[in-house]
């Protein structure tokens, strides 16, 4: 029998080098196309944002995920939405192999369904749709309608308030979801906080042209209506309580609050509900449930137009509305009145607070005729909604309704000396407020201003009502003045 050849070829330097070269460009090419289909699977959610991440890669299921993600304000360099981790699904291994790592151009991938998930969401606190469009008003922490209407000293919940309001630790999970079905886009945008409210949006749009899903942001769809669903997981329940207990008055009277606060809201951008339909939503505002909302469009509104016709009263005469409420469905109406702006609307004071403010300028007007109660919701079959007025802490008693004021001139209460101090409850912790920069002259801060901008400045001053600083600019250091009333707050680096 021939002997078995015991001779190895050896493992040359060069053979090293070129497997490490074969792995780092295989690498490089996987990251480069992981990168690809998560931006571009961003930018068909959120169109053309200015966004972030890092360290993108694959799971152990072949679908990808980045670390990091923020959308950030053009303008002001600050973040508005940020995500620990965004996720995008992919139909598996074998057609990443296919289509990521074959593929020589990137703008061949094709795929008929993008899901994209952001995990552990927080939106800047002004931010009230980290959706920026699909879902409507919800705020991040919270997921539910109007969450901290009527609540004296609470613009919106937060995360930091789910302990005081006896909530489990959650972390907000934003889903896009995008499938393609022969010449039909179905669409779903879900924002669920675990223990707390989900709030759930879903349409059905007709595709113009084309089939790629990973290039949706450049297709034409026709939206023919949309349903916005709410399923309270606890929250409304909590709200109550914890803002009854803080006004020291019972539940029931903190929902009759509650709905008077969001009669005046309407008031203000000159919207009136049908009777029938408030009481539907009372009854959610009461006891949680569900709440949905399905609308038809006709005619219905292109894609390119739909975002902005969506959000315009304008657009009313072109919707048809139902409103469900744990099973029942009812027509809801919405009509345009006459717009009765409340004053400090643009101030991130609550709502109720303005409304206090309201009705004492009234009051003033009236030669110091005290405070009127609410009146009480109007009967089902009416479709007049009464004005929503600011009660005493009293058994409620029905007074004659203060006129409306003229929707140019809104009633002004005097400027309060507490505003400057005023502090929202629940925000970041991380934030700074006026009293709390004294310690940091001499240090560097970002600084928040009415404006909108922010800046990091070197704190020179700190004096009862301005600070004098240093801010790096094109031309070199410039040393200016911020007077408390443009303060917002601040943060360190």
């Amino acid at each position: 029998m021939a002997n078995k050849s015991t001779d190895q070829t050896p493992i040359t330097l060069k053979s090293v080098l070129l497997a490490i070269f074969a792995l780092a460009a295989l690498g490089w090419w996987g990251l480069d196309r992981a990168q690809y289909f998560i931006a571009r699977s961003i930018l068909v959610a959120y169109g053309d944002v200015e966004s972030t991440f890092r360290a993108a890669w694959f799971e152990w299921d072949g679908d990808l995920y980045a670390k990091d993600f923020n959308i950030i304000d053009e303008e002001t360099g600050e973040t508005v939405l940020h995500a620990d981790y965004v996720v995008a699904e992919t139909p598996g291994w074998f057609w990443v192999a296919r289509n990521l790592f074959t593929k020589k151009r990137k703008h061949r991938i094709k795929v008929d369904r993008i899901h994209l998930e952001l995990l552990n969401v927080r939106g800047h606190e002004e931010l009230l749709d980290p959706s920026l469009g699909d879902l409507g008003p919800f705020s991040t922490d919270a997921a539910s309608p109007f969450d901290a209407e009527g609540c004296k000293d609470v613009y919106h919940f937060s995360r930091y308030d789910y302990e005081a309001l006896g909530l489990p630790p959650a972390e907000p999970k934003l889903v896009f979801d995008y499938q393609i079905d022969g010449s039909q886009l179905d669409v779903e945008v879900r924002l669920e906080v675990a223990g707390v409210s989900t709030v759930r949006a879903t349409r059905k749009e007709t595709l113009l042209g084309g089939s790629n899903a990973l290039v949706l942001d450049y297709m034409s769809t026709e939206i023919g209506g949309e349903h916005v669903e709410v399923v309270d997981a606890g929250f409304v329940k909590a709200r109550n309580q914890f803002c009854a207990q803080a006004a020291g008055i019972d539940e029931s009277a903190f929902v009759q609050r509650h709905m008077d606060t969001v009669q005046r809201l309407m008031q203000h951008y000159g919207v009136q509900m049908d009777a029938d339909s408030m009481a539907a939503y009372r009854r959610f505002a009461r006891d949680g449930g569900t709440l949905g909302l399905n609308v038809v469009y006709s005619p219905a509104l292109p894609s390119e137009v739909f975002y902005e016709a969506r959000g315009s009263t304008e657009s009313l005469s072109q919707m048809t509305l139902r409103m469900e409420r744990d099973e029942q469905s009812m027509l809801t109406s919405l009509s345009l009145v006459r717009e009765r702006p409340l004053a400090g609307m643009d101030s991130r004071l609550p709502t109720w607070l303005l409304m206090e403010r309201e009705q004492a300028a009234l009051a003033q007007q009236e030669g110091g005729r005290t405070a009127p109660t609410p009146l009480p919701m109007a009967a089902s079959g009416t479709t007049t909604a009464p004005v929503a007025t600011v009660p005493v802490a009293t058994a409620p008693v029905a007074l004659k309704p203060a006129p409306p004021a003229p929707p140019s001139e809104p009633v002004r209460a005097p400027a309060s000396g507490d505003d400057d101090d005023w502090i929202v409850r629940g925000r970041d912790p991380e934030q700074l407020d006026w009293n709390a920069l004294r310690p940091l002259v001499g240090k560097q801060v970002r600084l928040y201003t009415q404006q909108g901008g922010a800046r990091v400045v070197e704190l020179l001053e700190h004096g009862p009502e301005q600070l004098k600083v240093r801010a790096q600019m094109v031309s070199g250091n410039a040393e200016y003045t911020v007077r408390r009333a443009q303060f917002r707050y601040a943060r360190t680096l």
